[in-house]
């Protein structure tokens, strides 16, 4: 979090013009609780997986081997499926964090211009 915030920090003048502050402030959390959400479901998952393969493919080897490598021809294009899909979640994935960022710009400058408004209006 602390080097996703020094490399904003870091960026030029203009591109705090062109971005509206809801929208960085949006970016930085959503992406920093994704991240966080992403790897401790990584580091889990990944040796989950790990022991339940070993462990099936132990059992597959010693019940039939000839049975075990047939099964093992399925791996590559299971593989190509599971690549297609991971690149598909995390083009979705993307735009989903963009729409929240856009969402979020927008009800902070709402909420901000809500003093402003009032003043105007009297209230």
């Amino acid at each position: 979090k602390l080097r996703l915030f020094e490399k904003v920090m870091s960026q030029e003048l203009a591109f705090f013009d062109s971005e509206p502050t809801g929208n960085l402030m949006s970016r930085i959390t959503a992406d920093t609780v994704e991240m966080s959400e992403n790897i401790s479901f990584v580091f889990r998952f990944s040796i989950e997986a790990v022991v339940r393969i070993g462990g099936v493919a132990g059992y597959m080897f010693f019940s039939s081997w000839r049975l075990a490598l047939l099964t093992c021809t399925v791996i590559p294009a299971n593989s190509l499926m599971n690549r297609y899909y991971a690149d598909w979640m995390h083009r979705n994935a993307k735009r989903s964090q963009d729409a929240l960022a856009d969402s979020n710009a927008t009800a902070q400058e709402a909420l901000s211009a809500v003093q402003t408004v009032k003043a105007f209006a009297k209230e």
